[in-house]
């Protein structure tokens, strides 16, 4: 097969969208995961797995006890839980990882083969203590990755991948991979005394905040993110230290603040908005968005459904709701954790975090998540021609059944290639030549190979395809 057939093949958006929807297949069975594509995970410490265990000037850090008491081997991994927490548990529930992608800058002291193999199923960015703000949490807790500083960092991890896979499978592999982002609780906290005192108004901290989201969320699309896998913000009244705060500063009964909760419902109104309108002026753009403050509150008011007896007080602290001091060793440490919904002042407990990831990733309607959950969001073929396929069970079947088949050609192609250099080769001795050909594949080269994939597939007699062949577009 030459080039001239391979370039007739890169036309029509029909072979355009099997070449998509076969590298990112292929890329799925040789990971061995549940989705297409990798997961990319930003945000704050409802989702960081050990960002910061790398800043000795962080203050926000959960690599000591009692943290991780729950985790395999009771390692305290930077993660502000007992056990997993929900970057581990979506990872597990939407892709079938067994847990969270590893911390992008642990990924950086890998060795180049194992950094390129590692990053093709994702890398977690996420940093506790950061908020949408660039400014956010740098003066409580001294060094960590704001929401925009981790989209730096991917911007790094894409031009890898863009090296590794070329540019034409690398954009389609981004584009099919699900980005997951938590962020905005540290910014209302950060706040929260200027705007008791009314040194900020609510409305123009909610409009700041909309608009920086905004601004990130765009950066992502323009670094080639297509999926979008939101979390709301809990209601942030009801955590422990906020109960604590209610009964000493603002000596009430102890209840959840009710001004932070308004917050986090404006917010969540906000975002939505966001999303509605990001979604509507970037094509191929798809979203969940998850309500955070529905699900903990959910929890909250009705405990025992949920699988829950102490919903007030953290499990690890000590004081007053075991809020007043943080979790370290030496703290008072509830013994049946999974009965407690806070694991310290700020954070849920593992088997809170499990109930709420499953709710993500497979609940139904718009009280919990919308307009789909994440498992359906990460099941969404999208590619660089900013379309967007739902895919049905037969054609998930029909490329499951490729696999054989596409390692067959890709041993094939190989053996093509290096026919052809070895004539280069040739050519280049008969006239004292230096042999230039590379082992390397060309950006040209890996569509050629995908849309090689693709053709064959299209010949390939399917039970949902009609008898007509579609019509080829002017090849250009």
């Amino acid at each position: 097969m030459d080039r001239v057939e391979f370039s007739a093949m890169k036309v029509g958006n029909t072979i355009v969208f099997l070449c998509a929807v076969m590298v990112t297949t292929m890329m799925k069975i040789t990971m061995g995961k549940g989705i297409y594509g990798a997961l990319f995970i930003f945000g704050d410490s409802i989702l960081d797995v050990g960002t910061n265990n790398h800043f000795n000037d962080s203050t926000a850090r959960a690599d000591h006890q009692y943290y991780g008491v729950d985790y395999p081997d009771s390692v305290a991994t930077g993660r502000f839980s007992n056990g997993y927490n929900s970057a581990d548990l979506l990872a597990r529930y939407i892709a079938d990882y067994t847990y969270s992608p590893p911390p992008f800058l642990s990924l950086v002291d890998r060795s180049g083969a194992t950094f390129l193999q590692e990053i093709l199923e994702g890398a977690n960015f996420a940093s506790a203590g950061s908020g949408i703000l660039i400014d956010t949490g740098h003066e409580k807790y001294g060094r960590v990755v704001s929401l925009g500083e981790q989209i730096q960092q991917f911007s790094t991890i894409r031009g890898n991948i863009s090296e590794s896979l070329g540019k034409s499978a690398a954009n389609i592999f981004l584009a099919m991979s699900t980005y997951i982002i938590s962020v905005g609780s540290n910014d209302f906290f950060e706040h929260q005394h200027a705007l008791s005192l009314n040194q900020t108004e609510p409305e123009q901290l909610i409009a700041n905040l909309t608009a920086t989201y905004s601004i990130h969320l765009q950066s992502l699309y323009d670094l080639g993110a297509r999926k979008f896998a939101l979390i709301g913000i809990p209601p942030l009244g009801c955590c422990p230290i906020e109960r604590f705060i209610n009964l000493t500063l603002l000596q009430g009964d102890g209840g959840c603040v009710m001004a932070m909760n308004d917050l986090a419902q404006a917010f969540h109104a906000s975002t939505e908005s966001l999303l509605q309108n990001f979604s509507s002026t970037n094509q191929g753009v798809v979203y969940s968005l998850g309500n955070t403050y529905n699900t903990i509150l959910n929890f909250i008011d009705n405990p025992r459904a949920n699988g829950f007896r102490v919903v007030e007080t953290a499990c690890c602290g000590n004081g007053t709701f075991n809020a007043e001091k943080k979790c370290e060793r030496g703290s008072k440490l509830c013994v049946n954790r999974d009965e407690y919904l806070f694991w310290d002042e700020f954070h849920p407990t593992q088997a809170a975090s499990r109930q709420a990831a499953l709710t993500l990733a497979y609940a139904e309607g718009p009280e919990f998540v919308t307009p789909m959950n994440f498992s359906s969001l990460a099941n969404v073929f999208t590619y660089p021609l900013k379309k967007v396929v739902m895919p049905s069970e037969n054609l998930l079947s029909s490329f499951r059944r490729q696999k054989n088949k596409y390692l067959k050609l890709k041993e094939k192609y190989k053996k093509m290639k290096n026919l052809q250099r070895k004539s280069n080769g040739l050519v280049a001795e008969e006239r004292d030549w230096a042999d230039s050909s590379d082992e390397s594949f060309s950006d040209e080269e890996d569509t050629a190979y995908l849309c090689l994939i693709a053709k064959d597939v299209k010949d390939e007699p399917s039970e949902t395809s009609s008898s007509s062949d579609p019509s080829p577009s002017t090849s250009t």
